[in-house]
């Protein structure tokens, strides 16, 4: 049931706006077991010429880690590079 509002909210209306490109708010790689792993990706607009970036809802894709590591070359050889920066990481992030 609607209750009124007094005064009611106005909200004054906005210039048009471009999104060309998509921004990885969150990229998030989950792996429990050695052979059970999650990749997780949110994307939202963001327009390349002025560096905005909508505050909206993220596009969600998720699927299995191994199976985008195996079916997808780059992102294999990626998720290797990665896993063997870690040791290097760790050591970085413990000297600050």
């Amino acid at each position: 049931m609607p209750i009124p509002l007094d005064p009611p909210l106005i909200i004054p209306a906005t210039q048009e706006r471009t999104f060309d490109a998509s921004w990885v708010r969150n990229f998030r790689v989950q792996t429990s077991k050695p052979n059970e792993g999650t990749l997780v990706i949110e994307t939202v607009p963001h327009n390349t010429a002025t560096g905005e970036t909508l505050d909206a809802p993220a596009q969600v894709y998720q699927t299995d880690l191994w199976e985008v590591a195996a079916n997808v070359p780059a992102a294999g050889i990626a998720l290797q590079a990665v896993l063997a920066a870690v040791p290097d990481i760790i050591a970085y992030i413990k000297s600050k």
